[in-house]
C-alpha cells in the first residue's frame, strides 16, 4: 500500500508520545528530520468505501503527499496546479478529473496536512462557509 521507512527508534519513541497514530498516517523519515503527515486519512478510507471509483484516486494523491516537501504555496500549486487556495489556510483538490473534492488545511512550517472534508463535487458545491470548514 505505501512505501515502508526504516525509522531511528530515538524519533519514534518521541514522536509516539507527542502524535496519537489513531488518526494520523505518518510518512517519517528521521535521518533527514522531516515529517510530513495526513492527518484524518480515515476520512479517504471511508469515503473509498461509499464511492468505490475514487480509491485509486485518492490512493495516488495520497502517496505523491507523503513523498513531496511542500514548503510554501509556489511548492504545493507547482505539485497541483488545479489546487486553489480558498483562505484560512484551506486548499482545495480536484481529484479525478474534478469528479472529486478534497479541501484540506496545510500548515507548511509543521509539514502537516489536515484532511477536512472530501466528497463529490455536488456535496463540495453545497458548502456554505469553505473557510471554517
Amino acid at each position: 500500500m505505501f512505501s515502508t521507512v526504516k525509522y531511528n527508534k530515538k524519533c519514534l519513541i518521541l514522536l509516539s508520545k507527542v502524535l496519537r497514530f489513531e488518526n494520523i498516517y505518518l510518512s517519517l523519515q528521521c535521518l533527514k528530520t522531516t515529517i510530513r503527515k495526513i492527518l484524518k486519512f480515515k476520512l479517504l478510507k471511508a469515503f473509498w468505501k461509499k464511492h468505490p471509483d475514487a480509491e485509486d484516486a485518492l490512493m495516488r494523491w495520497a502517496e505523491y503527499v507523503e513523498k513531496t516537501e511542500w514548503k510554501n504555496r509556489a511548492d504545493l500549486k507547482a505539485a497541483f496546479p488545479s489546487a486553489d487556495y480558498v483562505g484560512n489556510d484551506r486548499y482545495v483538490f480536484n481529484i479525478s478529473g474534478n469528479k472529486f473534492r478534497l479541501v484540506t488545511i496545510v500548515v507548511f512550517f509543521q509539514g502537516f496536512l489536515h484532511i477536512r472534508f472530501v466528497g463529490t463535487h455536488a456535496e463540495y458545491d453545497k458548502i456554505k462557509d469553505i473557510k471554517n470548514i
